[in-house]
């Protein structure tokens, strides 16, 4: 019995001390916009997710990184962005907003080693995965100032962070009649013109100046100003979008997003000509924060076959309808908190005695918290009450 025992635990022994090896003569390898990085610790597997060398990646991302000894936390800064990480935390900071960790953070051989994954969220980086070859690629995001429509068609693309140019208005249908070279882009025609397309696309943003919105704007009443397809990672900030001309009555709205993960509208109007100001199929995961819609044609807007979508100290106002103008259909988890919503109205629909602020159909999940309802010129205020949740919020002088 005692050699069994004993050659039982050389075999432990023999095949921890082989696979050791193996991982020494194989490391996980990093790679940042296409150059290999070099550590004095190597990346690691713990608990199944990937930890790598804070200091190391970060410092790559050109961001300055100082280390508390006393917290033991790890702190990093880059332009405005200020993020901080607590060893065996289970979440980290980014400008006051807590990210949640897979798994916390370690000191391995003297080096602080971060989830894979937080590096991604905290710079904004595009992190992959290659398990046959067991390579990390890290793409950062290119930051261009636009001056102009052609310099910003130019610029769309993956891992780019677009900044409008200070005093700059876009009105992206002055150069209609150029080819554009960009692959992830094209015109769709309309009944007066041509609408921008953008597709693919992965790790993008578009922000205006902080002192107040950015335009961008199109000329044709029938056309969406800007629509997103089969994108990911979305991001607008301090811009102002909608439509030059008169009142469309067809079909041209602001912003459309049909199969798109990950959007964040933050500090944004969206207005009028416009038909609507959001347009949403197959969506997962919006945010609209601190965000106007306003001054369309039809309503408000479209969720449909969408979840976890959510409005947050925004502004809903002074819009007309034919019917609905909020319309929810086959979707889960849709939220509206804190949220003002007022001088909207059904006086265009042919027939008044079915018109609604809210219409849900086939959802779950959809509240209203927080908020204010009020002088909206609707004969109801929801089609279908029963799918939704409605807690602390005043309806009055509808």
């Amino acid at each position: 019995m005692k050699k069994f025992i004993k050659l039982f635990a050389l075999i432990l022994f023999v095949s921890f001390s082989v696979n050791n090896v193996s991982f020494a003569e194989n490391p996980i390898k990093v790679i940042l916009n296409d150059k290999a990085l070099h550590f004095d610790v190597n990346p690691t597997i713990v608990n199944g997710r990937t930890l790598v060398p804070v200091r190391e990646i970060f410092e790559a991302l050109d961001s300055k990184v100082s280390w508390d000894e006393k917290s033991k936390t790890v702190i990093a800064t880059k332009g405005d962005t200020y993020i901080s990480l607590t060893i065996d935390s289970n979440y980290g900071v980014k400008n006051g907003e807590k990210i949640q960790l897979e798994t916390p953070a370690k000191i391995i051989n003297g080096k602080t080693m971060v989830p894979l994954r937080f590096i991604g969220e905290s710079l904004d980086a595009t992190i992959s995965w290659d398990d046959k070859t067991k390579t990390i690629s890290i793409k950062s995001v290119e930051t261009i100032i636009v001056n102009n429509a052609q310099e910003f068609i130019d610029a769309i693309g993956s891992n780019r962070k677009i900044i409008i140019g200070e005093g700059v208005s876009l009105n992206l249908s002055s150069i209609r009649a150029r080819e554009i070279k960009n692959p992830n882009v094209h015109w769709g025609k309309v009944y007066d013109g041509y609408e921008l397309v953008l597709e693919n696309i992965e790790n993008f943003s578009i922000q205006g100046q902080d002192s107040g919105y950015s335009d961008i704007l199109v000329e044709p009443r029938y056309a969406n100003v800007l629509t997103f397809k089969n994108c990911s990672k979305l991001n607008f900030k301090n811009i102002n979008v909608g439509h030059t001309t008169d009142k469309g009555s067809c079909t041209g709205g602001v912003f459309v997003f049909k199969n798109c993960v990950d959007i964040n509208i933050e500090k944004s109007r969206l207005f009028g000509c416009g038909t609507e100001g959001l347009n949403l199929y197959g969506v997962d995961k919006l945010n609209f924060v601190d965000s106007i819609i306003t001054d369309c044609t039809y309503d408000l807007m479209t969720i449909d076959n969408s979840s976890n979508i959510e409005f947050k100290n925004s502004t809903l106002s002074e819009t007309t309808s034919f019917g609905e103008l909020i319309y929810i259909s086959n979707s889960d988890n849709v939220k509206f908190d804190n949220c003002d919503i007022y001088d909207n109205d059904t006086e265009q629909a042919f027939d008044q005695s079915n018109t609604a602020l809210f219409d849900v159909n086939l959802s779950r999940n959809i509240s209203i918290q927080n908020s204010k309802i009020s002088n909206n010129k609707v004969k109801s205020i929801f089609k279908n009450l029963n799918s939704v949740i409605v807690k602390d919020t005043d309806i009055e002088e509808n």
